[in-house]
């Protein structure tokens, strides 16, 4: 028997809705802080066949809004029947307009972009955007490169959890920008499938390693570790995870470190004093 039927997307009412829904999101966006280095988070779950995007995307926006201080400066993009009535579709054009938004909230100095992208990827280093019976563009470093760079979003911190992502590093790296990918740009990425909770990136990065850290050059360097480690316990090829770190990108994620870590630890008494 058939698993029980989610709406689709292309459902009318549910087609509908869409516009709706992402104004809404949009609108619920925080402009900056004066004199506060915010975090943005964008979380863009591209591959509707399996929920393992949806729950990543859902889990660490939730890590962003209540460790990285960014409530009310998180939004998600996903393909998935179970959200098709709820969150907006992750499209390119959704992606976009999202991205120049965004570039509208922030004070360009002080605020940093983290954009996390989560799918399958190609050989041709494209990211696969899937809502059937919609037809969906995929993603290319070109693209992805166009868009942030119509954003005006100065400080940016991107993360992809696909297959061959290292592809994405070299069109996208310049001296304001954090890189981190799943993979090189020759190597499969693993974690996803019908039973995941969390692809192997997703999981040691974002569900471990930025809980015990504010740092996301500590992260990635512990997960890789950890990631290295799980490969080789199911045998597979190793991913060999990428990071590129622009020249001035350090210093300003130093300050934002520095104040939630401050924020950690000012919360932490009232807490203990319970």
């Amino acid at each position: 028997p058939r698993a029980e039927r989610h709406a689709s997307v292309a459902d009318e009412v549910m087609f509908h809705a869409q516009p709706a829904l992402l104004e809404r999101d949009l609108a619920a966006l925080k402009p900056e802080r004066p004199g506060v280095p915010d975090i943005y988070f964008v979380g863009f779950g591209a591959y509707s066949y399996e929920d393992v995007f949806m729950k990543e995307i859902r889990i660490i926006s939730e890590l962003f809004r209540e460790r990285f201080d960014a409530d009310g400066r998180t939004i998600a993009l996903i393909n998935n029947p179970q959200t098709s009535g709820e969150v907006p579709l992750a499209s390119m054009t959704n992606l976009a307009r999202v991205l120049h938004h965004i570039g509208g909230l922030m004070n360009p100095e002080e605020d940093v972009l983290v954009l996390y992208l989560t799918s399958h990827g190609s050989e041709k280093h494209r990211l696969s955007v899937v809502n059937w019976p919609l037809r969906l563009d995929e993603i290319d470093p070109a693209a992805l490169k166009r868009m942030l760079e119509e954003s005006g979003i100065k400080w940016r911190v991107i993360a992809i959890s696909a297959c061959y992502a290292g592809g994405f590093i070299g069109p996208l790296k310049d001296e304001m920008t954090l890189i981190m990918t799943a993979a090189d740009a020759q190597k499969q990425s693993f974690g996803c499938g019908t039973q995941s909770d969390f692809t192997y990136f997703g999981k040691a990065v974002f569900d471990e390693e930025l809980r015990r850290t504010h740092s996301f050059t500590e992260a990635f360097e512990r997960a890789r570790r950890v990631i290295a480690q799980r490969e080789r316990a199911q045998q597979f090829a190793p991913s060999n995870p990428q990071i590129y770190i622009g020249g001035a990108i350090a210093a300003k994620l130093h300050e934002v470190e520095s104040r939630l870590r401050e924020r950690s630890a000012g919360a932490a008494p009232a807490q203990a004093g319970r």
